[in-house]
């Protein structure tokens, strides 16, 4: 899915996502009236869609967005993930909801992409896809300003980033072994600039990581240890930040095994 900044709606574009307020008037180009909508059973509350039918042309996809005065980074997340639901049997959507409201527009232009984004991702590796069935893949942020840009493009990362730990998450342990979560550490660092080492298991060894050794000695695949390190300009000096990841290969039985704790049903996250 590819996401661009434009002052106006593009030419073709095969849907258009209008951010309507539960109060006030309405954008300018609605046909229908607030009391017609709310018959229908739109009211403009948050996450709420109505599609207007166009004869020819994009269709318009009206998206709740609550009151304009509360609306928050977290509703309008909200009303751009369920714009994408709405717009996911068309394969293009431009849409204003980055103006709407008081937030900052950086802000506001990275979170409609993230609930874009979010919205949109499916987990497909091991499904057979309709290579014809229609889906959303171009989306256009209209507004001015570097601000939108700069949004859009840290939406993205944020995105790309997020949906990639649930692909990692959703892969069965059989697909995703320690060494090719390894393997996908070394992919993702070398496209990123981040330094990044793998440890194997007689290094774990020298190291004195038996607790993760001993772990695996239920397992045919062999242990690994990511450590990924980055180093910003101008960061001499400044305290160090350290994040530390389980990225464990957890199969279903030994999670069903431990049914105790409700923190359990959620390990296999722990592969991201």
């Amino acid at each position: 899915m590819s996401f661009t900044v434009a002052n106006k709606i593009p030419a073709g574009v095969a849907a258009v996502g209008v951010a309507v307020a539960s109060e006030g008037a309405l954008p300018k180009g609605i046909s229908l009236s607030r009391k017609t909508l709310e018959t229908l059973g739109f009211t403009g509350k948050v996450g709420q869609t109505y599609i207007v039918p166009a004869d020819k042309g994009a269709i318009t996809i009206l998206v709740g967005i609550g009151e304009n005065a509360k609306l928050t980074t977290e509703t309008l997340r909200k009303a751009a993930a369920a714009l994408a639901r709405a717009a996911s049997g068309f394969s293009s959507l431009a849409t204003d909801l980055a103006n709407a409201g008081r937030i900052d527009r950086k802000l506001a232009a990275q979170v409609v992409v993230e609930g874009i984004a979010l919205a949109s991702h499916r987990y497909t590796d091991l499904k057979t896809i309709d290579k014809k069935a229609t889906k959303l893949s171009e989306v256009t942020i209209v507004g001015v300003g570097a601000a939108l840009t700069a949004g859009v493009k840290r939406g993205v990362v944020i995105a790309t980033a997020t949906n990639m730990a649930r692909d990692f998450a959703n892969m069965p342990p059989a697909h995703l072994t320690a060494t090719m979560f390894a393997n996908k550490a070394v992919e993702i660092a070398g496209a990123s600039g981040l330094k990044v080492e793998v440890f194997n298991k007689d290094q774990l060894l020298a190291m004195g990581c038996g607790g993760i050794v001993g772990v695996n000695r239920g397992s045919v695949e062999p242990p690994r240890m990511v450590r990924l390190t980055y180093k910003p300009t101008g960061a001499k000096g400044k305290p160090h930040l350290v994040m530390v990841g389980k990225g464990v290969m957890y199969d279903s039985g030994g999670i069903s095994l431990k049914p105790s704790d409700p923190s359990h049903a959620t390990m296999k996250g722990d592969m991201s």
